[in-house]
């Protein structure tokens, strides 16, 4: 990255580093010009729909499902707990960084100050490397579950997963506002990127890039790779046939934590996990990748076009996984059905909970009349 400098900045102090004005920032990518350093308006205008379409969907289908399993204690299971902390990373991301991108796209330069910028790429870092964590303990509990035919995560478990994925991905993200490299806006794009000190990509700024794309994409998507291949293997060794077995005495037990488990449950559950780690591989590699060619080559080598739709197509899991599972999961359908009938056909009805629905009567149940309780006491004598 070229940074327009007076002779007088050539040995910048941190002070004066930290303050170096974005717009005197060239445009830096392959073959663009500074005056293309910019989207068109028809492009603005297609990636600002389709932002605002990700904002809509993302907020109001994962903020509903932390909502079903905060207030269901009955929904609060070891898997449930961890794909309501994917939905509300997905949640967060939406709401902290895909507005700044909306505000960046549609204008020229970074329209806010240096801190945010640090925060930008920060939350922007961090909420990834989350998902992803979140995402490789939940195919670890299937392939545990499938391959080893062991099912030992438990809510309390899970929380203490769930706990120390968000201190990794704290370590994860932590590093640039601490010195290892610096988040810093480059024109064109739309969030703070990892850059050096000076404004170009140093050996210290290429080492975190490396890394954070090791961590945060390589390793995770190899790791889940190998994890559904071997499920894969085992559904299809097996003919496809997970068949529920009858329960096992604890006398017949030989290994601990073998108890009966619902195996065509969980095999479901898996192919709804393997789609939803799927979709985040095809939405996040393709940064991953570049992010890797930018370390390794400069932003030279990589297009103006090339770096906005990976970071662009890096929003839409979070938009993908609402819709999996309203496709998948059948009570979180039904209750998107019962909501969308509450707010746009009766508007004015309050909303009630299946258990609600299912006894509108509940004194009923319990009515014994008079004749029938006269023929059982007849019975008992």
């Amino acid at each position: 990255m070229y940074i327009m400098r007076e002779p007088s900045l050539l040995s910048p102090s941190t002070s004066d580093t930290n303050n170096i004005t974005m717009n005197k920032v060239l445009c830096v990518y392959a073959n663009t010009s500074p005056e293309k350093c910019y989207p068109t308006n028809s492009v603005r205008g297609f990636l600002t729909f389709l932002l605002v379409v990700v904002v809509v969907i993302s907020l109001f289908g994962n903020l509903l499902l932390c909502g079903i399993v905060y207030r269901r204690s009955a929904m609060r299971s070891a898997i449930n707990l961890l794909l309501a902390n994917v939905a509300l990373t997905d949640f967060l991301l939406v709401l902290l960084h895909v507005p700044v991108a909306l505000a960046v796209l549609n204008s020229t330069g970074w329209p806010f100050n240096q801190p945010f910028c640090r925060f930008n790429g920060f939350i922007f870092q961090m909420l990834n490397c989350e998902k992803v964590l979140v995402l490789l303990v939940i195919s670890i509990d299937r392939y545990f579950i499938i391959v080893k035919r062991c099912d030992t995560l438990t809510p309390h478990k899970s929380k203490i997963l769930i706990c120390s994925t968000w201190v990794i991905s704290f370590i994860v993200a932590i590093p640039p506002v601490l010195g290892w490299g610096v988040f810093r806006f480059t024109e064109g794009s739309t969030q703070c990127l990892v850059h050096g000190s000076l404004g170009d990509i140093d050996m210290l700024a290429k080492s975190y890039i490396l890394f954070s794309s090791a961590v945060t994409v390589m390793t995770p998507t190899l790791a889940l790779l190998f994890i559904y291949y071997r499920i894969l293997r085992t559904v299809r060794r097996n003919g496809f046939r997970i068949q529920n077995h009858p329960p096992v005495t604890p006398t017949a037990m030989h290994k601990k934590g073998k108890y009966f488990i619902d195996y065509c449950y969980k095999t479901r559950m898996s192919t709804t996990i393997l789609l939803l780690s799927l979709f985040y591989i095809l939405s996040i590699f393709p940064l991953g990748v570049v992010n890797m060619i930018i370390a390794l080559h400069q932003y030279g080598a990589v297009s103006m076009e090339t770096v906005v739709g990976v970071l662009i197509f890096s929003y839409l899991h979070s938009a993908s996984s609402p819709l999996l599972y309203y496709w998948r999961i059948k009570k979180y359908r039904k209750i998107v059905n019962d909501l969308c009938v509450q707010i746009f056909v009766f508007p004015h009805c309050v909303l009630f909970s299946a258990h609600r629905k299912r006894r509108v009567r509940p004194h009923v149940v319990y009515k014994v009349e008079e004749m029938n309780l006269k023929y059982i006491n007849g019975l008992s004598k």
